[in-house]
């Protein structure tokens, strides 16, 4: 019953998906169709990758109150941590979105991988097709762009990923390091290298697949940062216009404004 579903509804669109963006947008390109495939996925997971990013604003927003927890329990860590807690559940900051945006692109890893490990071929391939998705040749471009072959190893890609992971890490642990135990600053180190292994014993659609979704998210969060930015700065603007508009009387006449008598003045 398991294998049937695994197959039926996991296994058979996953790799009818890959073959329609592979003879459509993926210009009969392997490579090319993973990294579509992935962006695609990461559109159905838009809400949950604007609530990601929902927390990390919040996220800062409790970094900005650390300093002045820091003084008023100077001497007493174990309230400075639970202050911090509930300052965190009182922003509603939770990791529920992330564990389904990382739980459903892990499912996805294991489908590419078991449709690798059972050969990009034309007759292994050619039985799951759905009648309306274009049928591939009997070769199979399984390159990215020529650059390198998705079927087979590659340290550089992996070892990018690898580097861009521990980066990630590091910033994110500076902004709440007064929080950092010593197992962080190891989970730091150990992730980011036991991936760059993971990712390097295998075929390198999975490293292919990772770097497209960490190059999604980065786009994502700045440009969410600059459009954020943007509406702050026009809503602190309207402010100063309502302000000023506050200052001047609405009773009076045009002829009566202060400010309209004043110009006339230096006019006259």
């Amino acid at each position: 019953m398991l294998s049937m579903f695994w197959d039926v509804y996991l296994y058979t669109p996953l790799v009818n998906a890959l073959m329609f963006l592979y003879g459509t947008i993926g210009l009969q390109n392997l490579g090319l169709a993973v990294v579509w495939l992935t962006v695609l996925i990461r559109f159905v997971l838009i809400v949950f990758t604007l609530i990601v990013e929902r927390n990390k604003i919040r996220y800062a927003e409790v970094n900005q109150r650390i300093p002045e927890l820091q003084d008023i329990y100077r001497n007493d860590p174990v309230t400075f941590r639970d202050e911090v807690r509930t300052l965190l559940r009182k922003q509603h900051i939770n990791h529920w979105a992330s564990f389904i945006q990382l739980g459903v692109q892990a499912l996805v890893l294991v489908l590419l991988y078991n449709v690798f490990m059972a050969g990009i071929k034309f007759d292994a391939i050619d039985p799951f097709l759905y009648p309306w998705v274009p049928h591939p040749d009997q070769t199979i471009d399984t390159t990215f762009l020529n650059l390198f072959d998705v079927a087979e190893r590659n340290v550089l890609v992996s070892a990018i990923i690898g580097l861009m992971l521990y980066l990630d890490i590091w910033m994110d642990q500076r902004s709440r390091s007064h929080l950092l135990a010593k197992s962080d600053l190891v989970y730091r180190i150990l992730f980011p290298l036991m991936t760059f292994v993971a990712l390097w014993i295998l075929p390198s659609v999975k490293a292919l697949f990772i770097l497209t979704s960490i190059l999604f998210s980065l786009f994502f969060h700045y440009a969410t940062f600059i459009v954020r930015d943007v509406i702050l700065k026009r809503g602190e603007k309207g402010k100063q216009k309502k302000h000023a508009e506050r200052l001047i009387p609405k009773s009076y006449d045009d002829d009566e404004n202060p400010l309209h008598a004043l110009r006339k003045g230096v006019h006259h």
